[in-house]
């Protein structure tokens, strides 16, 4: 493909001057991969578990030549588990030269770094986003997750209660907080009521609202009929709910999805039983599929515990579903796979500026026409004839040292064309004056019987930073 690409007017015009960094020293640098992910906060156990899958995975990666001749590396930005931190978390990783972005496992909580990775024209996976907008629908084309969407999810686990279990009457709670939730119990219904199930009750909370969870359980109780509860909830807010519900003596058996994966949180409910939950794998080390066994032996050795979650291998599979589609187009660009001019869209680059230009100028209201569209092409044939396109391309990431000595150049070029322009104007300037000085000179001889002459000269004051015009006349 053809690539217009981004770059400052000023740095187009001084490339011969850093001509010693030269474009291939960069095709020698790891590739990096931006995590803009909750390191910390309720949401970090989500987290957790696929950032170290996906560490073993650059390591197996690296070990067998990397990708595309280059070797991979990882870094890290803390969303704090607040969604509103993560366009500053892809701002991050992104200004250190990622690739491609991983975003946290879910759509709420993943989507605002997701949007900022995108619009910078970069790939952006999250390890386990479930809700379907997380992609095409909410983020863009260049947004995917390794998940297994709340569609399949929840019309697999009303399968297998229906036809596994036997059971036909259910009770569903949610939590209402996160996407995920809400489309995970909605998409259970429906194959639930396809397959001939009956709702015994339903109720819903919002995790950000409640402090206990009396009414829940009350509501829970009074439907003694019902064979199971499925539960539209997470590690952070299950297992109180569990906890008081059968403290109350709700023993009804409760099916939940991979949100409930985890050992870690079963210490608060000792001999919990009859529950039931839908996860990737098993992460003990008896998962009937050996490979993620063997996953399982790899990542305790190099983390020195066993994953927390089986989240975290979608972590894993998310970099090697990447690596494995950046070989396959030969290349890291995101619109690899595109033909013609694909229109730089960070609007902070000359580029990407020019096609936010070219979008207002050409684009009528209302969703942005797609390619093929004579307003899209109008505004393709404007950027094209204006931005710099792939002969001009330059790259500063992973080369601090040369961008300072570039940066000296520069400094010093512009210290040298002052100090010649001073030179030139006080040039022009004394020849100037000397013209003066020879009319007045001329015009005093003329009035007067004595000798007497005219001198106009450009002198520093006494420390040399300032110049004064000085004229002197002789009667």
């Amino acid at each position: 493909m053809r690539k217009l690409t981004s770059l400052a007017m000023a740095g187009a015009l001084a490339l011969g001057l850093a001509s010693f960094t030269g474009q291939a020293s960069a095709d020698e640098d790891p590739i990096i991969i931006g995590a803009a992910i909750a390191l910390s906060g309720f949401v970090q156990p989500y987290d957790d578990g696929p950032l170290k899958g996906a560490q073993l995975a650059i390591a197996d990666i690296n070990a067998k030549g990397g990708v595309l001749g280059r070797q991979l590396t990882i870094i890290t930005a803390d969303t704090k588990s607040d969604p509103a931190q993560g366009t500053n978390a892809a701002i991050e990783v992104l200004e250190q030269g990622a690739e491609m972005v991983m975003v946290t496992c879910d759509f709420d909580f993943g989507a605002a770094a997701a949007l900022q990775a995108t619009s910078m024209g970069k790939v952006t996976f999250s390890s386990c986003a479930g809700d379907p907008k997380f992609g095409v629908q909410g983020i863009g084309p260049l947004a995917y997750t390794m998940s297994l969407g709340t569609p399949a999810q929840g019309a697999t686990l009303a399968e297998w209660a229906y036809k596994e279990k036997g059971w036909r009457k259910v009770y569903v709670e949610m939590d209402s907080m996160v996407e995920y939730f809400k489309s995970l119990c909605a998409n259970f219904k429906i194959r639930w009521a396809e397959l001939g199930g009956e709702i015994a009750g339903e109720d819903s909370f919002n995790f950000a609202e409640v402090k206990t969870f009396d009414g829940q359980v009350t509501r829970m109780k009074a439907s003694s009929d019902a064979d199971f509860v499925f539960m539209c909830t997470g590690t952070f807010d299950g297992p109180a709910l569990i906890k008081q519900a059968r403290n109350a003596g709700v023993n009804t058996p409760i099916l939940a999805s991979e949100s409930m994966d985890g050992a870690f949180w079963l210490d608060a409910i000792p001999d919990l039983s009859d529950f039931y939950l839908g996860v990737y794998g098993s992460m003990f080390g008896n998962d009937p599929n050996a490979n993620i066994n063997d996953y399982v032996a790899r990542y305790t050795a190099m983390h020195g515990e066993a994953p927390i979650t089986a989240h975290s291998l979608t972590g894993y599979s998310l970099i090697e579903a990447w690596a494995m589609a950046a070989e396959r187009a030969g290349s890291f660009d995101a619109d690899a796979t595109l033909e013609g001019v694909q229109p730089q869209l960070d609007p902070a680059t000359y580029n990407g500026d020019t096609w936010q230009l070219a979008r207002q100028v050409f684009f009528s209201d209302g969703p942005d026409p797609a390619p093929g569209d004579p307003q899209y092409e109008a505004a393709l044939e404007y950027y094209r004839g204006r931005a710099y396109d792939e002969r001009f391309e330059w790259d500063w990431g992973g080369r601090a040292g040369d961008w300072v000595a570039y940066r000296g150049l520069i400094e010093s070029s512009d210290a040298d064309f002052r100090r010649a322009s001073e030179v030139l104007g006080v040039v022009i300037a004394n020849h100037f004056l000397s013209g003066i000085d020879g009319f007045v000179s001329a015009r005093l001889r003329a009035i007067s019987s004595v000798t007497a002459g005219a001198t106009l000269r450009i002198q520093s004051d006494q420390i040399g930073r300032h110049l004064g015009l000085v004229l002197q006349v002789r009667l």
